[in-house]
């Protein structure tokens, strides 16, 4: 506890100039460095896919005790909806989603993803903070819920800093919002679901990560979702790596949520996409 402190105290150095980034003495991945390794309460501190999938379905639906004050539902469903966004964007924490707007990118892709500057390491990294999140269709279905209209450059959850632009009041209702998440989503676990287990926003990050990973996606690709620096010898080139479909492949692996098929409209396929139509009658 006391090195994730002196690492604390050392990035907050480098953010006003006192430091420099090649003098850096921390790494979990260079032996040469400081390592700081997990605890191992961190670790078991995740919901698995079928969890979340089950969260995913109560905020869809709606799912709340009748004995519950309506606003005190609205607050709760907002709370849920902010806690599944916080896993869906590749993990990032409440002062990532307040600070999260419709730039450039999402509307050069046309809606289907988001690109920030991960603000925890943003002030000793450059491109390797920079986080690209694929909108897949239940993160869009809560955007839908409980995101602002998308207007350029404006804020996707505005409700988070409730137009505050002073750094030490961000810093406060981010703290009170991620109590608030805390608090509501412990009722839902264990009122709506009947579960046994004190849920943070935290459990949202290492979630994202440790469902991935027992799913199979390479760490190569967790590790740069979430904007972990990777090292001075690595460039920006990473984030082509993974081109847009690699990364709604990957992140569809976070619910299990079967895609309703309709009717087929054979006259509008192309001749590829007739092709794999062929293939799949086939067996």
């Amino acid at each position: 506890m006391y090195l994730r402190t002196c690492r604390v105290v050392w990035n907050e150095c480098i953010r006003q100039g006192f430091l420099t980034e090649d003098k850096y003495p921390f790494s979990n991945k260079d032996n040469t460095l400081i390592s700081i390794p997990r605890d191992k309460r961190r670790q078991q501190s995740y919901l698995g896919v079928d969890e979340m999938t089950e969260l995913y379905k109560v905020f869809v639906d709606k799912r709340y005790p009748e004995g519950w004050d309506p606003a005190y539902k609205k607050r709760a469903h907002d709370s849920l909806g902010l806690f599944l966004a916080q896993y869906l964007c590749n993990g990032f924490n409440l002062a990532d989603a307040g600070r999260l707007t419709y730039n450039r990118t999402y509307f050069a892709e046309g809606g289907r993803a988001f690109e920030f500057m991960r603000k925890k390491t943003s002030a000793r990294s450059n491109s390797m903070s920079v986080v690209i999140v694929p909108i897949i269709e239940p993160l869009k279905v809560i955007l839908d819920e409980i995101g602002a209209k998308p207007e350029k450059d404006s804020y996707v959850f505005p409700q988070i800093f409730n137009g505050a632009t002073d750094e030490t009041l961000r810093r406060k209702l981010t703290v009170q919002e991620s109590s608030n998440i805390k608090d509501r989503m412990n009722r839902i676990c264990k009122e709506v679901l009947g579960w046994d287990k004190v849920v943070s926003g935290t459990w949202a990050r290492h979630s994202f990560a440790t469902n991935l990973k027992l799913a199979g996606v390479e760490e190569l690709y967790i590790s740069e979702s979430m904007g972990h620096s990777q090292g001075n010898d690595v460039t920006s080139g990473y984030q082509d790596m993974y081109p847009l479909e690699i990364r709604f492949r990957n992140n569809s692996k976070l619910l299990n949520i079967e895609k309703e098929e309709g009717p087929i409209d054979i006259d509008s396929l192309t001749p590829e996409q007739m092709k794999e139509l062929l293939k799949k009658m086939m067996g």
